[in-house]
């Protein structure tokens, strides 16, 4: 693809040093989100990204990233408060990043999630989650391959210098 038919964006952004937290059958009712990251709120973790989806049993699953030295402190917090929650089950991956691709005017661009997707799958990389706004779309992907998906996206997309 050459320059000129790139698209243009703000900018690529990279989050390293991050684990994914995956909690699944929760049941769907009002106040469970609020207690899940209330609780980590209260004890200074911060949260990244949060993605939630709802399947054909009426329950909740949310996968969310925190810091991966503050992994196994998220777990054991998750865990006693795990029967006001109710997940069925809570999973982790502990070696993730965040590469997002951002800018203005993304809700009148049409096409920019596809080339964002399409840029990854050509690099061959799995996206585990995938979180977007108004002006960001971001995709959550095993840290080794994050140089490899940086390269993949200013192949498609204008950058800024600078």
């Amino acid at each position: 693809m050459g320059r000129a038919e790139k698209i243009p964006i703000g900018g690529v952004l990279q989050g390293r040093g991050l684990a994914a937290v995956r909690m699944m059958g929760i049941p769907d009712r009002p106040g469970v989100a609020s207690r899940i990251f209330r609780v980590l709120g209260q004890a200074g973790i911060n949260v990244e990204l949060i993605t939630h989806c709802l399947d054909d049993r009426g329950k909740s699953h949310i996968t969310f990233c925190v810091e991966r030295a503050r992994l196994e402190e998220t777990l054991t917090l998750l865990e006693s408060h795990g029967k006001e929650v109710g997940f069925e089950q809570m999973g982790f991956l502990s070696n993730v990043a965040l590469i997002s691709v951002f800018g203005p005017h993304f809700r009148e661009r049409h096409g920019i999630a596809g080339a964002f997707f399409h840029a990854l799958a050509g690099a061959n990389i799995n996206i585990l989650a995938i979180s977007t706004s108004v002006s960001t779309c971001t995709c959550l992907i095993s840290e080794s391959e994050l140089g490899k998906a940086t390269e993949a996206l200013e192949r498609v997309f204008e950058v800024p210098e600078g």
